[in-house]
């Protein structure tokens, strides 16, 4: 039962792409948008790129 002990985070982060799988199933199979799932994999890639330049850089997301 791991799965069930997440942290709060990581369950939202699990839900959000719970849902995100959902809503591209439903648009591919009843609008026929087979190209969905790639473009909203290439703009999660943009954000994890922009999010490890970032980190790399230093910047933080709470400057003191």
């Amino acid at each position: 039962m791991t799965s069930l002990s997440a942290t709060g985070p990581t369950t939202a982060a699990r839900r959000a792409a719970l849902v995100r799988r959902v809503r591209l199933l439903v648009a591919d199979s009843v609008l026929g948008w087979w190209w969905a799932d790639p473009a909203a994999a290439l703009v999660i890639a943009g954000i994890a790129i922009r999010e490890g330049v970032q980190t790399w850089r230093g910047d933080t997301c709470c400057p003191r």
